[in-house]
């Protein structure tokens, strides 16, 4: 199969758009999202033009940086049928597993 299905193109538009918009609103310069994210500015150009295939957890690591929701970048452009990842892969890092009321002891919870 040569290149992508153009529904795959177009998201991938789509959410380098987004990553885009999330960026200049947190009034960053692709630079500095490239340091603060670990990924080089190439790599976010590639992303921003919607050429590059992001991972998740990188895009994640994105949004983090961006202060923004996963799920937000992910989200159809039409609102319809987004990808909505799990609560765990959104929630803030600094977030404490909070152990179950009913847990036995000795199956206690470690943070994650």
């Amino acid at each position: 199969m040569a290149g992508k299905p153009d529904d795959e193109s177009a998201f991938l538009f789509e959410l380098g758009r987004r990553i885009r918009r999330a960026r200049h609103g947190a009034g960053l310069t692709r630079r500095q999202l490239a340091e603060r994210s670990g990924l080089s500015e190439r790599y976010l150009a590639q992303i921003e033009a919607g050429t590059g295939n992001i991972s998740v957890l990188l895009m994640r690591r994105v949004a983090r940086v961006l202060s923004t929701d996963l799920g937000a970048l992910l989200a159809e452009a039409d609102g319809g049928s987004g990808l909505t990842p799990p609560a765990s892969l959104t929630a803030a890092p600094s977030q404490p597993a909070v152990p179950s009321q009913t847990a036995v002891p000795s199956q206690t919870r470690l943070p994650s």
